[in-house]
């Protein structure tokens, strides 16, 4: 028998496998299936090119003739680590660019979010933890009307009249169970900020505030925050609306 399959009760599953390329290929197949039998479909491709990499460095690296697959569901994602007899960790190297191998731990390395490698009593284990995004907190969200008195002086501060003035107001900022609510009343000219509404739980809008943008960009799309400087809680693109 070339693959000898032995799940453990709960969320692991522990494989030995015998260190040839069409095993290697069959191995894939079945880590993609167990991920996604975990609900983790979205790690599945990814896991499965891991546990291949990893496999096929023990066949290229050590002299190893078989060796131990474990994958294991996490609360956020799953581990895979492939155990062999060979005390000689890995290193990642700079490739020859030329050759059509030599990559693996490269690979890895830039698919999963973190990885490593420990020795053990009979050699040494290497393994990638693969998770799927945090759920983002949610945007508060609580409504409450601008008042006339409060739409008369936000009037002040709008050239275009009263069409400029948002008077169905909503917390923006993230969910929250002590503080003021904010909601946005009316963008400024720069750098002048924003002019917004602020009320406590169960009340009204009392005053209209003149405060400065957040000065935050999202790193990745280059947004900027839409809230104020120095607001609690996240930021306005690591909310869910």
């Amino acid at each position: 028998m070339t693959a000898t399959a032995q799940p453990l009760p709960g969320q692991c599953h522990r494989q030995v496998v015998e260190v040839r390329a069409e095993v290697v290929a069959g191995v894939r197949h079945d880590v993609g299936a167990y991920v996604r039998l975990w609900g983790y479909g979205e790690l599945a491709e990814a896991a499965a090119l891991c546990a291949s990499e990893l496999l096929s460095n023990v066949g290229k690296h050590t002299d190893s003739v078989t060796c131990v697959l474990t994958l294991e569901r996490r609360s956020r994602g799953v581990r895979v680590t492939v155990s062999d007899s060979s005390g000689k960790l890995p290193v990642v190297q700079e490739p020859d660019w030329g050759a059509e191998g030599g990559r693996g731990l490269l690979v890895v390395a830039g698919v999963a979010d973190a990885w490593g490698a420990a020795p053990t009593g009979e050699g040494k284990d290497v393994w990638v933890e693969l998770r799927v995004e945090a759920e983002r907190p949610r945007a508060c969200g609580e409504r409450t009307g601008l008042p006339p008195q409060l739409l008369d002086a936000a009037l002040y501060f709008a050239p275009g009249g009263a069409e400029d003035v948002e008077r169905d107001l909503r917390c923006t900022l993230e969910a929250h169970d002590t503080g003021d609510h904010h909601a946005l009343v009316l963008d400024l000219p720069d750098p002048a900020g924003a002019l917004w509404a602020s009320w406590a739980r169960g009340g009204a809008p009392a005053a209209v505030l003149v405060l400065p943008d957040c000065p935050a960009v999202c790193p990745t799309a280059g947004t900027p925050c839409c809230e104020f400087a120095a607001h609690p809680g996240a930021h306005t693109w690591q909310l869910t609306p």
